[in-house]
């Protein structure tokens, strides 16, 4: 079936150059706290410039260089209120997530935080090339 539709609105896959040309992937699994709502935390390689994450098992809060949370309770009103809105970022299950490391000549850390406790969640840290063992 033909469509007019012309994609507007669905974020490219690849918004960072992360070929094997300009980047070299370090990876690691995590298993976060036991028990739920302790935050991990993961120091990311030096020169980082990006990191992807994956999980199955259940919904992560994270934030870069920041205490994610705590983690709210659903709003049931019919108005949310701007004061209800926490730091963090969702890691959805089964959808891989690509978060962009504004400034890879620092250290940054990765927190973790989840309401399911030990969920496993997959870190690569997408590094510039040549920049040897983190």
């Amino acid at each position: 079936m033909q469509t007019t539709w012309p994609g507007y609105g669905i974020p490219p896959v690849n918004v960072l150059p992360v070929d094997g040309e300009t980047c070299e992937s370090w990876s690691i699994p995590v298993v976060l706290a036991d028990p739920a709502n302790v935050v991990t935390t993961v120091v990311l390689p030096s020169l980082t410039l990006a990191v992807v994450l994956w999980t199955t098992e259940a919904l992560v809060w994270f934030s870069l260089n920041a205490l994610p949370g705590p983690i709210p309770d659903p709003n049931l009103g019919v108005s949310v209120p701007a004061s209800a809105f926490v730091r963090g970022q969702l890691l959805v299950p089964n959808i891989l997530l690509t978060y962009a490391v504004a400034d890879p000549l620092v250290v940054n850390t990765l927190y973790l935080v989840c309401r399911s406790p030990s969920p496993l969640v997959y870190v690569t840290a997408l590094r510039q090339l040549g920049a040897g063992a983190p």
